[in-house]
This record gives C-alpha cells, sequence and structure tokens, in this order.
C-alpha cells in the first residue's frame, strides 16, 4: 500500500511492490490533471519523506 500525504493522502495498493508504485504514479498524474482542468491549486509539500519498515511476529 501507498500514500501520498501531500496530495490529500491518495493511496493505492497492488499485489507487488512494483504494481503498488505504478498504480500511485497513475493516481498521482490523474489527480494532477483534474487539478489543472478545475483551475484548482495543487498542495505543495515539505519535500521530505521518511520510509519506515517494520517487521513483526505472529503468536
Amino acid at each position: 500500500m501507498s500514500y501520498v500525504p501531500a496530495l490529500e493522502w491518495i493511496s493505492t495498493f497492488g499485489e507487488t511492490r512494483e504494481e503498488a508504485l505504478e498504480r500511485t504514479r497513475e493516481a498521482v498524474l490523474g489527480y494532477l490533471e483534474a487539478a489543472a482542468k478545475e483551475g484548482l491549486e495543487v498542495p505543495v509539500g515539505d519535500g521530505e519523506a521518511e520510509l519506515a519498515a517494520v517487521e513483526v511476529a505472529m503468536p
């Protein structure tokens, strides 16, 4: 699953990392195209991101 906090928390998913990233790219592109068409301002993020992976052991 992926999230784009700078664009109103767009989220996508995929069976693989690559699929999730491709769907994210498509979602961001769609968001930007719709914003341009409607004359909406695109939010500007701070440009910083953090990725964290955690491992959880199931009982």
